[in-house]
């Protein structure tokens, strides 16, 4: 199995087993961003905390780690990260990986679109591509997380306009705080998918947990199954289940719209708001359909 065979978008199935031999990979790199995040989480575990800090707080350390560092890492360098950190699952930095693979991604893409802009003012005149075109070219990249054991929490964290794809599962916090680009989750999803997110495009093929869209501010979320609970909180954007809706939907929802295809246990939001169950507003709010 090599890497490129995981990475063919035309790939559909690759089984766990297939992932753990592939054997063409950068393991230099690997060592390398491991390291610099080992020496962060040894830092981190020595200072004082509440659980409210918890990946969140070496987000921020990863990333500045990330700047001081002169490492040079690529997409494909992330999805080789991603792919080889089940030879880590005994280690307790794993449980930080998701906030690990966020870092990277944000910094890459900041890096990257940084570096065009400058570019592009630098040549204006020599290059002929249109602004439309540049607009265009977003980076791309590719987690692999159908291979692990556990769960990764916080993968799309504060996405700013990367086009993100997950071969997998995913754990709690999915995109959230999303600021633009895409979080396509090819599995399923636990908890506070898209919470507090501004802008941007979720999908996720399978179920998902509890607190859908919980505070969400913009964007979209699609979901092509089912949830415990979506829109709690929501002050804008949109949401889409495709499946049912075990618990309730729109719960103390300030604004947006959510549509509800298959049956819903109870709807909570306010009469006046944008809340549709199979094509049809729902006026009243505690109303239970299915």
């Amino acid at each position: 199995m090599k890497l490129n065979d995981i990475i063919d978008e035309n790939y559909e199935h690759v089984s766990p087993e297939e992932i753990k031999q592939v054997n063409n990979i950068n393991q230099g790199v690997v060592s390398d961003l491991l390291a610099i995040f080992q020496s962060e989480y040894e830092k981190d575990a020595q200072i004082p905390k509440n659980y409210t800090r918890l990946d969140l707080s070496l987000y921020s350390q990863f990333s500045n780690a990330l700047e001081q560092a002169t490492l040079i890492y690529t997409p494909e360098d992330i999805t080789t990260f991603s792919v080889c950190l089940h030879e880590f699952e005994t280690m307790p930095i794993l449980e930080k990986a998701g906030a690990m693979l966020s870092a990277l991604i944000n910094y890459h893409y900041k890096k990257t679109k940084t570096e065009e802009r400058v570019e592009k003012r630098e040549g204006e005149g020599e290059q002929k591509r249109k602004e439309e075109e540049w607009e265009k070219e977003e980076e791309k990249y590719l987690l692999v997380t159908s291979h692990l054991e556990k769960r990764l929490d916080y993968l799309g964290w504060k996405n700013d306009g990367a086009h993100i794809r997950i071969r997998g599962d995913v754990g709690d916090g999915a995109g959230a705080q999303m600021k633009n680009g895409s979080l396509i989750i090819e599995g399923s999803a636990k908890s506070f998918l898209g919470s507090s997110m501004r802008d941007g495009f979720i999908e996720v093929f399978q179920n998902a947990e509890d607190m859908i869209g919980y505070h969400m501010h913009g964007g979209e979320i699609d979901l092509h199954k089912n949830a415990m609970s979506v829109g709690t909180g929501m002050y804008d954007g949109y949401i889409i289940v495709r499946g049912d809706i075990s618990r309730s939907a729109g719960t103390e929802m300030e604004g947006g719209r959510i549509d509800i295809l298959g049956s819903c246990h109870s709807f909570n939001h306010p009469p006046e708001m944008e809340v549709y169950h199979q094509g049809k507003k729902v006026e009243s709010s505690l109303k239970k359909i299915k």
